[in-house]
């Protein structure tokens, strides 16, 4: 971000229309700017950029304003991510709230806007049994097998 586009930022946080008007106004270029100072792969951004316009629509949705936006209704993002409407992986969850967190994080840093997300956790992801490889006995125990039944199916 250039100094004027921050001025302008800045400047209009401080007057009463504040930074919803920015976003809705000139969302892409908030968005891209946020994304140019992410360390992170292409096809990273590609879903960075949908989450932040996933988040931006709840926002809308549920009539909240950017520029006055409280932990509480980041909680209740988060919630809504959780919900049974929304049919959610725990690590989809995770991931759409962590990049509102790392949104909220450079808004902070930019002297945008408070980083309002500090302290609320992300959903766990529950560690589930993960699937080992063939032991070596296994293995040829597998490959005895094929070469003692060799029909087509088999070899397929």
């Amino acid at each position: 971000m250039n100094n004027k586009q921050k001025t302008e930022i800045i400047a209009t946080t401080s007057q009463d229309a504040g930074l919803a008007d920015i976003i809705s106004l000139n969302s892409e270029t908030v968005i891209n700017e946020f994304l140019k100072n992410q360390d992170i792969k292409d096809i990273s951004l590609k879903s960075y950029h949908s989450m932040i316009k996933f988040y931006f629509k709840w926002l809308k949705e549920n009539s909240f304003s950017l520029n006055q936006v409280k932990q509480s209704d980041i909680i209740a993002y988060k919630k809504y991510l959780e919900s049974e409407e929304q049919k959610l992986s725990p690590n989809t969850q995770r991931f759409r709230f962590t990049v509102v967190k790392r949104l909220y994080e450079w808004f902070e840093i930019n002297h945008i806007y408070p980083n309002i997300t500090k302290g609320i956790k992300a959903a766990k992801v529950d560690k589930k049994f993960k699937k080992l490889g063939l032991t070596r006995h296994e293995a040829i125990d597998l490959l005895q097998y094929s070469e003692k039944n060799q029909s087509l199916r088999n070899f397929a």
